[in-house]
C-alpha cells in the first residue's frame, strides 16, 4: 500500500512540475491580444514576380502602406550588425554558400535577394521604413548560446516608439529579453521538430514539449500551425 502511495505521489509531483515548466506568463494577456487584432504580412508584403522579395525594404513598405502588421526575422552578422533575413543559410535567397554570421555587413552588400536588385536590409532601415505605422513581430534567430544578437536587438529598438514584440525558438533569447528588456512582450516558438531540423535530440524533445518555458517565461506561445491541434505533444 505504501508503495502505491509513494508511486502516485511521485507521479503527481512530476505532473505538477511539468505543467509549471510549460506555463506561460499570464499577466500581460491583454497586451498580447492587441497583436491578435491585426492581419500579418509574413516577411513583409512580398511578391517575387514583381521584384519585391521577402524580408526586403519594399516588402515592408508595402505592408505598412496597406495596413498589415509585419512578421520579420533578425540575425547578426560577423561584425555585429543586426540584419533582417530568415534562412539558416544564404543559398535559397542569395545563391551563395554560408550563413549570415559568416559575413560582415559590407560583404553582404554584394549579394541580392532572389532575382531582384534588393539587398539584405539592416533592422535599423526597416524600423525607419515602417516608422511605427503597424505592429512588428520580430523573430530572433539565435542558433547557439551566444546572446549577442539579443544585445544588438535591444540597441536597435531603443527609442523606437512603434508597437512591437519578440519571439524565438531559443528559450535563452527569451530569458535574455526577460532580464534586459522586461517591458517587451516575449513569445516562445515551437512545433514538432524532426531529425532534419538538425536540433539536438534532447533540445528537440524539450522544445517540442515546451519544457523550457520556465527559462524565458513567455507571454505567448506561437506553435507551428500545422500542429495546432496538438501543442506540447
Amino acid at each position: 500500500m505504501m508503495f502505491w502511495i509513494i508511486f502516485f505521489a511521485v507521479l503527481a509531483f512530476l505532473a505538477a512540475g511539468y505543467f509549471f515548466s510549460i506555463l506561460p506568463a499570464t499577466s500581460r494577456r491583454q497586451e498580447c491580444l492587441k497583436f491578435a487584432e491585426w492581419n500579418y504580412a509574413h516577411r513583409g508584403l512580398w511578391n517575387a514576380a514583381e521584384g519585391v522579395p521577402e524580408n526586403s525594404l519594399p516588402a515592408f513598405a508595402r505592408a505598412a502602406e496597406q495596413g498589415y502588421a509585419i512578421e520579420l526575422d533578425i540575425q547578426i552578422t560577423k561584425d555585429g550588425r543586426i540584419v533582417v533575413f530568415h534562412d539558416d543559410t544564404m543559398k535559397r535567397m542569395c545563391g551563395n554558400e554560408g550563413k549570415i554570421s559568416d559575413y560582415t555587413y559590407e560583404e553582404l552588400q554584394q549579394f541580392h535577394l532572389g532575382d531582384s536588385t534588393e539587398k539584405i536590409p539592416l533592422l535599423r532601415e526597416v524600423l525607419q521604413t515602417v516608422d511605427g505605422r503597424v505592429p512588428l513581430l520580430i523573430e530572433i534567430k539565435m542558433p547557439g548560446l551566444s546572446t549577442a544578437v539579443c544585445a544588438g536587438f535591444q540597441k536597435e529598438m531603443e527609442g523606437y516608439t512603434g508597437m512591437f514584440c519578440m519571439e524565438s525558438f531559443n528559450s535563452l533569447a527569451l530569458r535574455w529579453c526577460r532580464r534586459h528588456m522586461p517591458q517587451t512582450l516575449r513569445g516562445q516558438l515551437s512545433g514538432r521538430f524532426s531529425k532534419d531540423d538538425k536540433v539536438h535530440l534532447i533540445l528537440r524533445i524539450m522544445a517540442r514539449h515546451l519544457m523550457l518555458n520556465f527559462i524565458g517565461k513567455p507571454d505567448f506561445i506561437a506553435y507551428d500551425h500545422r500542429y495546432a491541434d496538438c501543442p506540447a505533444s
